[in-house]
């Protein structure tokens, strides 16, 4: 991972085996900082809880219909948000990944936008992009 694909308040995973148990260790934490430590040095991500790691050591936490549900985005297969100001609908297009389009329904001539993506990361940001305020569950 790198650090321009990441923005506070996004949803990351990390991943390690535990040294004294041998047992893989998987930990969803929200991103609460990202700085270097030192001058020039490497940089380092920060839930609420602390320390995170390196940005390099981090994963993406691909979408599933699952969050998608849990965080108020859909039900029964069709994902989005519908209201008086815009249409957003989140589309699984292929196994992972997801079309997300946006429309602005009180403006009219103005062109949607779409974006593929497959990750909660990328979903988080493309809803701050549209002042979409959702709170994303896992």
């Amino acid at each position: 991972m790198k650090a321009s694909d990441i923005q506070i308040g996004d949803w990351l995973r990390l991943r390690y085996t535990c040294r004294d148990t041998g047992r893989e260790v998987i930990k969803d934490f929200r991103v609460a900082q990202i700085r270097c430590c030192g001058n020039d040095g490497p940089l380092y991500v920060w839930s609420e809880k602390g320390n995170m790691g390196g940005v390099e050591g981090l994963e993406s936490i691909p979408i599933t219909p699952e969050i998608l549900e849990k965080s108020g985005l859909g039900r029964n297969g069709h994902y989005g948000i519908y209201d008086e100001y815009f249409d957003l609908t989140i589309k699984e297009v292929s196994d992972g990944n997801y079309v997300f389009r946006y429309e602005c329904t009180e403006m009219n001539g103005i062109p949607f936008t779409q974006s593929l993506i497959s990750f909660v990361h990328e979903l988080q940001q493309e809803l701050r992009k549209h002042c979409i305020d959702v709170e994303i569950k896992l």
